[in-house]
C-alpha cells in the first residue's frame, strides 16, 4: 500500500485510490464503487473526471462499468473539464461493431452526460451530440443527443 505524500491532500489521495481500484482492479464490484466514489469528489473535480475518461477509453474495461465512468462524470458537472468531455465526444463517435462504444447503452450514457457538463462541452461535445442525434442507429442515443 501506498502512503499519501505530506503534500498530497485528502481528495487527491481518494483519486488515486479509487483510480487505482477502477483501472487496475479485475473486481466488478470495486470498480463500480470506485465509479460511484470518483463521481463524489467535486473539490477534485478535474483529477476525477480524468480517471473517469480514462476508464472510458479503455475496451478492456467492462462496458457496464464504463457508463457508470459516464453517469459519474455527469454528477461532476461542468468541473469535469474540457478533456473529459473531449474524451467522452470521441468514445461517443466510435460506434461501429468491435469500436469502443458499440454498445447503445453506453453511448445514450454518453450522450446524456455530454449534456450535463453544460459549457465544459462546447465544440467537441456539440459536435459528437449533433453526429450522434444525425445518424446514430439506435433511438435511445438519438433521443438523448437531443
Amino acid at each position: 500500500m501506498v502512503l499519501p505524500s505530506a503534500l498530497e491532500t485528502r481528495e487527491e489521495a481518494e483519486v488515486n485510490s479509487a483510480g487505482k481500484d477502477l483501472l487496475e482492479g479485475h473486481q466488478l464490484a470495486k470498480q463500480w464503487d470506485a465509479t460511484h466514489s470518483l463521481g463524489q469528489l467535486h473539490a477534485a473535480a478535474s483529477q476525477a473526471a480524468g480517471v473517469l475518461a480514462e476508464a472510458i477509453q479503455r475496451k478492456d474495461i467492462d462496458a457496464g462499468i464504463r457508463w457508470n465512468a459516464s453517469k459519474s462524470i455527469a454528477q461532476l458537472g461542468p468541473a469535469a473539464g474540457n478533456m473529459a468531455a473531449m474524451s467522452l465526444a470521441k468514445a461517443l463517435l466510435q460506434r461501429k461493431p468491435g469500436q469502443l462504444s458499440s454498445d447503445s447503452y453506453l453511448r445514450s450514457a454518453l450522450a446524456s452526460t455530454l449534456g450535463f457538463l453544460s459549457g465544459a462541452a462546447k465544440g467537441s461535445g456539440a459536435l459528437a451530440l449533433s453526429r450522434a442525434l444525425q445518424d446514430d442507429r439506435d433511438a435511445n442515443v438519438r433521443r438523448r443527443a437531443a
